[in-house]
């Protein structure tokens, strides 16, 4: 049965040329429609024997090595198992629109609740790192009626989170439970059951809501074959993801199959996958780059795809013995987000032999120069950095394998994708392209495009012609490579001035002491908003905060983008899937800028700053009811909205959430 087998190859790409003799054929000749569940039977078909899925739990087994493989689905074992999913999701009455959640650590059957839900309903992949009021508010708009989670086990914390948003959902038929510590090394088991369980991990389901074990419920389920054949589209539902959060909460973004089968043909393109090579998955499946790139573009060629520990990169141990693992398992690849590159080049690797490695991707953001540097000439790897946003599939550029890999730059487009650059102000008119060279608004079309974003009113702006505006501002040169610039609602109108938070931190970067930096606006009564800056620094490294004003000031000739702060942290905030957060650190700033104004009037006070629908709100609690009065006249011509609460007032309400 032809299940929708790609019809040619991806011949490598060495610059824009290669990608126009590639679109001479239209795309709908190089991919039949078909589902997910389709192309990995097709996988199946062709690989059956073959090795697809692998768990490492890298805690010693009884063996002593924490390297070694707990659990393995050759393909035919992988598409026997996601049928059962299927089936298994079906037995409680899942139809077409209904949606599975999906809320697990970095456990292999997380693929296989993934792909069984898309066969016969929709996936909500869900990353348990988000806050729990996140996860319940994405679930209920999900309208699950099926949750698979972690079942109660000693070191996990999900199953009593899961069990209380799991009673504030309406409709939920089932909650089905996967222990954590089933590939678990034979020594972890032994103490976990020793230590029994502890009681606040014990809470029960919601009354009337089906309990059951994820595997045990699979295997009285049939493997052959769909009960009820599920006939799609290439725009029907697959799955409903979401956002990182790093613009504000996260938001459902829904891809549909024709979606996830081009990414996955696209990036198994771009890394060059093919059915030798061994891929290291250590992103969180609600990440694309686990789900997509790292799980069914390497599916699709029949690749052997490794999942590392119960957490992924976050796992005790595994950065740690990442070389390790490359050597035991002669792997060719991995993708990862930019602390695991700075982390793995603090790991030691001269023991162990990495020459199996021939790329490495990297997602979620960009690397210093400084690191890629590093890492290339450390590793001998070829280091891919890219381009991406959930709307638009989570790709939308990488830099060739096989052609000039440009520092700093996201690369060149994906096939039969297009990117343009348009005026960054249009005063309500139609978007106008700039010149190459010139910065403005990035917009995507393709195939990657996902179904919410072309939805009418849907969450993010695209045009009537299939344009996706990213907020980015960017840039292409004239050999078509893609240099981001930064988001466009991060710019700092100082005075009337657009100041690029980029050039900023770059300033900051370049200081020898300086590990990261992030710049943001920080209201401000006179010019509108000012740079603020946050920085991190190199191990053992030290600089105070004032020599860094005076570096940074040194290099950026325009006034404008001086910072008027620097403020020195442990870590910078990251997102759920690892990239910089800097919600946080706007609220930072904007309390600072407050605390500072009320300090000139000596007025002390509790200042608490949040994100609302509307934007950036202040509450402002005096410590004495008496300065009520002048906290209201020195706040009242701020740019940002301020409430002043007096203390007895305060004390009634309850507490705003952050």
């Amino acid at each position: 049965m032809d299940r929708g087998a790609y019809r040619s190859s991806f011949p490598p790409i060495t610059g824009v040329g290669d990608l126009e003799v590639l679109e001479q054929v239209p795309f709908a000749e190089r991919l039949d429609a078909g589902s997910t569940y389709d192309l990995l039977h097709r996988s199946a078909d062709r690989h059956g024997e073959r090795p697809a899925l692998s768990f490492v739990a890298m805690d010693a087994d009884a063996s002593g090595d924490p390297c070694a493989i707990a659990a393995t689905w050759r393909y035919a074992d992988l598409i026997a198992d996601v049928t059962r999913a299927a089936n298994l999701f079906k037995s409680y009455g899942l139809t077409q629109r209904d949606s599975v959640g999906i809320v697990l650590p970095h456990l292999p059957e997380g693929h296989l609740a993934l792909w069984g839900a898309e066969a016969c309903g929709l996936a909500c992949l869900v990353n348990p790192l988000l806050d729990d009021a996140d996860i319940a508010r994405l679930l209920r708009t999900a309208q699950v009626r099926v949750l698979v989670t972690l079942a109660p086990a000693a070191g996990f914390d999900l199953w009593p989170r899961m069990a209380r948003i799991a009673a504030d959902l309406p409709g939920l038929k089932a909650i089905l439970r996967v222990d954590p510590l089933a590939h678990a090394g034979r020594t972890r088991r032994l103490k976990a059951r020793a230590a029994g369980l502890p009681a606040r991990l014990t809470a029960k389901p919601p009354k009337g809501v089906r309990c059951e074990d994820f595997r045990r419920a699979l295997a009285r389920m049939p493997g052959d074959a769909l009960r009820v054949p599920r006939h799609v589209r290439p725009n029907t539902a697959a799955a409903l993801t979401h956002t990182a959060g790093n613009t504000g909460t996260p938001k459902l973004i829904r891809q549909s199959h024709g979606n996830q089968r081009y990414m996955a043909w696209a990036m198994a393109g771009v890394a060059q996958l093919a059915d030798t090579d061994v891929v290291l998955s250590g992103l969180p499946l609600s990440h694309n780059g686990a789900a997509l790139t790292m799980g069914l573009a390497p599916f699709s060629v029949g690749a052997h795809v490794i999942m590392t520990g119960a957490h992924g990169f976050r796992s005790p141990g595994v950065l740690a013995g990442f070389w390790g693992l490359v050597e035991r398992h002669r792997a060719t690849a991995f993708a990862a987000v930019p602390p695991v590159f700075d982390a793995l080049l603090n790991t030691p690797s001269d023991a162990a032999d990495a020459s199996s490695l021939r790329v490495a991707l990297c997602t979620a953001g960009a690397l210093s120069p400084e690191t890629f540097k590093r890492f290339e000439d450390r590793t001998g790897l070829a280091v891919l950095e890219g381009f991406g946003l959930a709307e638009a599939g989570g790709a939308s550029a990488f830099n060739p394998l096989h052609g000039p890999r440009r520092i700093g730059s996201a690369g060149l487009r994906l096939p039969y994708q297009s990117l343009r650059i348009v005026a960054a102000e249009t005063d309500g008119g139609p978007a106008e392209d700039v010149a190459p060279g010139r910065v403005g608004r990035l917009l995507v079309h393709g195939p990657n495009v996902c179904l919410d974003a072309r939805a009418p009113g849907g969450p993010t702006a695209v045009d009537d012609d299939g344009w996706l505006d990213t907020g980015d501002l960017a840039r292409l040169d004239d050999d078509g490579y893609l240099w981001l610039v930064g988001r466009a609602d991060d710019r700092i109108h100082r005075d009337g001035r657009a100041v690029d938070p980029a050039a900023v931190e770059a300033a900051l970067a370049a200081h020898d002491a300086v590990a990261g930096a992030a710049v943001v606006a920080r209201p401000d009564r006179r010019a509108g908003a000012v740079p603020s800056a946050f920085v991190t620094l190199k191990p053992g490294a030290w600089v105070d905060a004032l020599a860094l004003l005076e570096h940074a000031r040194a290099r950026l000739d325009d006034p404008a983008a001086h910072p008027v702060a620097v403020e020195i942290l442990d870590r910078l905030p990251s997102t759920a899937s690892g990239r910089l957060h800097k919600a946080p650190l706007r609220l930072r700033a904007t309390e600072h800028a407050v605390r500072d104004a009320l300090n000139r009037r000596t007025i002390e006070a509790e200042v608490t700053a949040r994100l609302t629908g509307a934007g950036l709100a202040v509450t402002v609690v005096p410590k004495l009811a008496r300065d009520v009065a002048e906290a209201r006249l020195a706040l009242g011509q701020w740019p940002v909205a301020v409430t002043v609460i007096a203390p007895d007032d305060a004390a009634a309400a309850p507490p705003a959430r952050r």
